[in-house]
């Protein structure tokens, strides 16, 4: 009976392991599986990180090409900022000249309207020796006539 216990028990004990076995065969397959779906998932994963690899590497040249218009644009900024200081400088002294030409232009206004008004003294003057020149020259042409007129009733003889 011994031996027909450990034959039972052998083949309780071999069931046990042929079951085991299965279980681990179904493991083994499913680990298969598992490792299968994490290699595809890490081959992916490698893919797609050197993808982004390549766009971070992209979007770093973009970054270094928009450093260096930045650069620019503010060199460019800073040159008109310069030149827009200079230039209002200039037009400073484009309005201080225009006020300094202003009051020049006042002042040559003001003699002109006193040449003028001097002038047109002047013709008044002008014209007023002008008629008494005439009135003298008249007074004279009429003096003369009469000094004719004597000096020739003069010179001829008497005769009374």
């Amino acid at each position: 009976m011994e031996m027909s216990e450990q034959i039972d028990q052998l083949g309780k004990l071999k069931s046990r392991v042929e079951k085991d076995n299965i279980n681990i065969k179904h493991e083994i397959e499913e680990i298969k599986v598992v490792t299968d779906e994490v290699s595809r998932a890490k081959a992916s994963a490698e893919k797609t990180g050197k993808g982004l690899s390549v766009q971070v590497m992209e979007m770093n040249k973009r970054i270094s090409e928009c450093n260096l218009q930045l650069n620019d644009m503010e060199m460019s900024n800073k040159k008109a900022q310069a030149e827009n200081s200079d230039l209002m400088r200039q037009l400073e002294e484009i309005d201080q000249n225009v006020s300094m030409l202003q009051k020049v232009r006042h002042q040559l206004n003001n003699e002109l309207e006193d040449v003028k008004k001097h002038c047109e003294d002047e013709s008044k003057e002008r014209q007023s020796l002008m008629g008494r020149f005439r009135n003298l020259e008249h007074e004279f042409d009429g003096m003369s006539t009469v000094l004719e007129e004597e000096t020739t009733y003069k010179r001829k003889p008497y005769k009374g």
